[in-house]
């Protein structure tokens, strides 16, 4: 797993640039996304959706601070094969800045398919640009989101392949040609 950091409380940078408060990381996954990805799990959430899966990443204190760099590192590590990163929470845009320098990150480091999970729909997060310019960085940076708070009878309905158990799934990105970039693949949740 990746090294604890020391932060001073309140603290907004750590030496290496952004940080984010992550509980998890995995590779391999095959189903939060289309093909082979490499997941972090970040922490906070105060969307409340019932029946959560998660809700032992709702506090926002909970998971180790780590800079996104060495995060960015560990998520496109050479030694798993992907096509793409998933960002998952808790909810990922609580911490929209770290985010949004994550997403930014793997951009620069070339990762073919970057999506974010949000329990926030597109419609309800483009206003919040206003007062949040981070989250717009984050919408400018992926691929797809997958938007829309957490649906307990998705999730126990039977699916055609992988679906979300959330209400929507946004190509948010300009089609890049990459493999497995937006516009070439949707979940539908009806």
């Amino acid at each position: 797993m990746l090294p604890p950091q020391q932060v001073q409380s309140g603290a907004r940078r750590v030496a290496g640039g952004e940080w984010v408060r992550v509980h998890g990381l995995y590779h391999d996954s095959l189903i939060e996304g289309s093909g082979r990805r490499s997941c972090v799990l970040l922490s906070g959430c105060d969307r409340d959706c019932t029946g959560c899966w998660v809700p032992h990443l709702h506090a926002v204190e909970s998971g180790t601070i780590v800079p996104v760099d060495l995060l960015a590192d560990a998520l496109l590590d050479p030694a798993h094969q992907r096509d793409g990163v998933s960002v998952l929470g808790g909810e990922p845009l609580a911490q929209p800045e770290g985010l949004a320098a994550l997403v930014r990150t793997l951009r620069d480091r070339a990762c073919l398919h970057t999506l974010v999970y949000t329990g926030y729909t597109y419609e309800t997060l483009r206003p919040m640009v206003e007062h949040v310019p981070a989250i717009g960085a984050v919408l400018d940076e992926i691929d797809v989101l997958i938007d829309g708070p957490y649906v307990e009878a998705l999730a126990e309905a039977p699916a055609h392949g992988p679906a979300p158990a959330t209400s929507g799934y946004q190509p948010v990105g300009e089609p890049t040609g990459r493999p497995g970039s937006a516009g070439g693949h949707s979940w539908s949740s009806s």
